[in-house]
């Protein structure tokens, strides 16, 4: 077979392994965090918000905001990112699929820390 020939179906594979494989993220301040939910850590991430805007706010304040915020609770096992504080910014990764909640439930894949410098 002539290799010009098999190049459009090389690409054509990988286009199509490709597929179903995107992964969504979100950055945002870590706002709250709970290490008691069946052998996992949840964390409530806010996007676009300043640690002044969180402060003084109790749990329920802090899911209205994120409700009205585009925000999510991320859950992810409990011996990964044991240093990941509330007001930490971060960026999470996750497959797009989520829990019908407001806000959102979503397992993370990834998380990385922003450099506030």
């Amino acid at each position: 077979m002539n290799l010009k020939k098999l190049i459009p179906f090389i690409l054509f594979a990988f286009v199509l392994g490709s597929c179903g494989q995107s992964t969504h993220q979100q950055e945002g301040i870590v706002v709250q965090k709970k290490d008691d939910v069946n052998n996992l850590t949840e964390i409530l991430l806010i996007p676009n918000i300043s640690e002044d805007e969180i402060s003084n706010k109790n749990a329920e304040e802090l899911e209205d905001i994120a409700k009205n915020s585009n925000g999510a609770y991320y859950h992810f096992p409990r011996g990964e990112y044991k240093n990941l504080k509330v007001g930490t910014k971060i960026i999470v990764y996750w497959d797009g699929s989520q829990s019908a909640s407001s806000p959102p439930l979503r397992t993370a894949d990834k998380i990385k820390e922003v450099s506030t410098q």
